[in-house]
Order: structure tokens, then sequence, then C-alpha cells
């Protein structure tokens, strides 16, 4: 339950800072000593299971604290689709978020490999959800994240700075509806690919 609590939290910050223009108290989207990128960045990875296909987009990072919303705690995040000035056919986000001690430890995070699965507070294990959105638009998706007993994916980071975070990634995503204590039974893919992301622009 706590998972499903967490990662429905992550939709709702997404969407609610896209709704508003993403306000954030902090200066720079980075976190404590950031300063701003420039671009869109790129995203290219293949899925393959339950969903099949080659996918391609923009990809940025964006840290937010959400004390803006009146919740004491941040999140730092890597967020990809397509959909600019055409459909959308995919969304992807990796996250690590923090609702204890007010989100100390959330920044970009250093060049190396971190675990795609669920630990909630955690400031290394990054949450993946990956939305396939098919011909019927918004009423016609799909969604897969990564498990919290059974870490089955890797994201490593070849470079961090303040103007980009360069790397690749490698997961088994299982459909949320599937998973119980026991493991996911349901449907499930597998996304390969890597990116290179700039500051979010607002």
């Amino acid at each position: 339950m706590g998972r499903r609590v967490l990662v429905s939290s992550l939709l709702l910050f997404m969407l609610t800072a896209a709704g508003c223009g993403g306000s954030s108290s902090s200066s720079s989207n980075d976190g404590p000593g950031g300063g701003p990128g420039d671009g869109l960045g790129q995203v290219t990875l293949t899925a393959s299971g339950a969903v099949t296909g080659q996918f391609s987009g923009m990809m940025d990072f964006h840290y937010m604290d959400f004390d803006d919303f009146g919740v004491d705690g941040a999140r730092w995040e890597l967020s990809g689709h397509d959909g600019n000035g055409g459909g959308q056919s995919f969304s992807l986000l990796m996250a690590i978020e923090s609702l204890a001690d007010g989100g100390a430890g959330i920044a970009r995070p250093p060049v190396g490999s971190y675990d795609i699965g669920f630990e909630a507070n955690s400031t290394e294990v990054f949450t993946t959800i990956f939305t396939h959105i098919g011909a019927g638009g918004v009423m016609d998706t799909s969604e897969y994240v990564s498990d919290a007993d059974t870490w089955t994916g890797t994201l490593t980071i070849t470079e961090s700075s303040a103007d980009a975070v360069k790397g690749t990634f490698n997961a088994d995503l299982f459909q949320e509806d599937f998973c119980t204590a026991e493991g996911c039974t349901g449907d499930s893919i597998n996304i390969n690919g890597e990116f290179t992301a700039h500051e979010r622009v607002f």
C-alpha cells in the first residue's frame, strides 16, 4: 500500500507542477548548488514484452521542493516524452523522492549505478514509470512500474553536472495492478535506452 501511495504522489506532483507552471521554492531546479541547463535533451529506448517498439523524445531533469505544496519533502527526477509538435506515444519518469527530514539528501545524483525499484524515502533507488499511449490517446494508456520486492533494473549515470545528466538504463517493469507482496504476475515489459537530459525550463 505504501508503494502505491508514493507512486501516486509522484504522479500527482508531476501533474500539479505541469498545470501550474512548475513553481519551485529553489531558484535552481538542480537542487542546492545547481545552475540552469539548456536545450530539450533527448531519450531513445527500446521496449519489449507487452509493449514492443522503439521510442524517442525529449528528456529533462528537475529538482522539486514540496514546500510549495504544503508537504515536507523533495524529489529529483528524470522525465521524458515525445509529442513535441505531434502526438504523444509514451512518457518515462525515473525519480528519487523523500518525505522524511524535509527531503534531506535528495539532489542531482553523482556519476554511478543505481537500482531501479522502489524504496520509500530513498536517495538512491529510482522509482520508474513507463506509460504507453496507444492510438486512442490518453484514454488508451497502459502503465508499467518498477517493483518494490524485486529490483530488476539499473540506471547508470555517466555524466552529472548542472548543465547535463547523461546515462543509460535497463529495467523490467510491471503493471502495478498485478503486483502484490508475493511478486508481479501481470503483463511486463523491458525497457533499455540512453539519454541526455538538461534542466527543465518552464
